[in-house]
């Protein structure tokens, strides 16, 4: 539980740094345009606004190329690989980093089949629908906006408010993690199987 804590506890800080210095590569890639999103409902009603945050997560593209197509090449790459255990195979796990974003994919050894597991957006300046915003939006604009989450789990002193996917069968969802009652990470929750 502690190492778990840890994790959270650099991802935060990480994503509450201040801006890399104009004319660096790193803030060259943060002037890329947030991706277009287009609600599928009237943006008036909560579902209607989870569904427009879970497009934008995933309007950076659902592939290792996608995301560079969207986004350039990553600032950090990992990979790794694990046995799947429903078939005899071995799938390989990425994790692609960018200033203030970070997306974790899995490749199926079977079929060669890429996934996207989770994104992971920290940066304060990309505005999502409904005006969320790190760093600035507050649990109660949260509950306004999205109303009351399916679930809340405490992690230290962070509150993760977890909305599910409206119109998905499998459970995923859009987790916005609270720190001193501000949004500090939102985290897409997808299923990969």
């Amino acid at each position: 539980m502690n190492s778990r804590l840890l994790v959270l506890a650099a991802v935060l800080l990480v994503g509450c740094q201040k801006a890399p210095a104009p004319g660096t590569d790193t803030a060259a890639r943060q002037d890329v345009e947030p991706p277009r999103v287009t609600p599928s409902a009237n943006p008036a009603t909560e579902d209607s606004l989870v569904l427009a945050l879970f497009d934008y997560g995933l309007a950076f593209g659902e592939t290792r190329a996608a995301i560079a197509g969207a986004l350039g090449a990553p600032t950090h790459t990992a990979s790794r690989t694990t046995e799947n255990p429903y078939t005899p195979t071995t799938d390989s796990l990425f994790d692609l980093a960018y200033p203030g974003l970070r997306f974790w994919l899995m490749r199926l050894g079977a079929d060669g089949r890429e996934l996207l597991g989770n994104v992971e957006l920290t940066a304060a300046e990309r505005v999502l629908p409904g005006g969320v915003r790190c760093g600035s939006t507050s649990r109660e604009t949260l509950t306004r906006l999205l109303g009351e989450p399916r679930r809340v789990d405490v992690l230290g002193d962070t509150l993760v408010m977890s909305y599910p996917r409206p119109i998905a069968d499998a459970e995923e969802f859009v987790q916005l993690y609270v720190v001193r009652d501000t949004v500090r990470m939102v985290r897409w929750a997808l299923y990969v199987d």
